[in-house]
């Protein structure tokens, strides 16, 4: 998917929030999700932009969504700043590309 970008899109009635994550949470292979934007879209999309030094690629080359009202159900932690991020599971998402 070579035109991503991040951004709330409405896509086909729904708002998709699409997300980049430089670099996920490896405890638990999980990535942080802002409540403010689990809150405000009904679809999440996630892109790990984490390259893999070695072979320099992409560590999850494929984009993965996840409904925002799953992501609200995910254990809530604080962040630098006080934000609030939901740890999603890579394993619960599903891959779109």
């Amino acid at each position: 998917m070579e035109n991503w970008t991040e951004g709330l899109y409405k896509v086909g009635g729904k708002f998709v929030e699409r997300i980049a994550i430089r670099t996920p949470v490896w405890d638990g292979r999980k990535v942080g999700i802002a409540n403010f934007r689990a809150r405000r879209a009904d679809i999440i999309e996630v892109k790990v932009k984490y390259r893999l030094k070695k072979a320099d690629k992409e560590l999850l080359p494929k984009v993965l969504t996840i409904p925002a009202a799953k992501v609200r159900t995910y254990p809530v932690k604080v962040v630098g700043g006080g934000t609030k991020v939901h740890m999603v599971p890579i394993a619960d998402m599903e891959e779109v590309c």
